[in-house]
């Protein structure tokens, strides 16, 4: 995942190598991701990898034109100071039990749709 730039300067938001999980409100599809990257400072949250696209619903995603990524309403959870160490490699499978279990200690995705507004 890249953070925009300005999100990614504020203080507490999380820093490369933390992980976090994140679900297409539309699908329910969710997935891990390692925060990787940061964008320019007026950036959207937006740019992800073509395997988080398509494990929340995107098909055959083209990183040059944006063709395939996934519809809908997106949630993203970042847990701060989760870095691991040393950081790499960290297997799909670790990243997925990591990030289940800071899900978990959290309340779940109930908790955290119980917080969301309705659209």
């Amino acid at each position: 995942m890249v953070f925009p730039g300005g999100f990614f300067a504020l203080k507490g938001t999380g820093n490369f190598g933390d992980v976090g999980v994140a679900m297409n409100l539309d699908n329910g599809k969710e997935s891990p991701f390692i925060v990787a990257d940061a964008g320019p400072r007026d950036a959207p949250l937006e740019e992800v990898s073509i395997r988080l696209a398509e494990n929340l619903g995107g098909m055959n995603v083209n990183p040059r034109t944006g063709a395939g990524m996934p519809r809908g309403h997106f949630v993203y959870l970042v847990f701060p100071r989760t870095k691991s160490d040393p950081a790499w490699p960290v297997s799909s499978e670790q990243l997925q039990q990591r990030t289940h279990e800071l899900l978990t200690s959290i309340g779940g995705w109930q908790r955290v749709r119980a917080c969301i507004t309705p659209r």
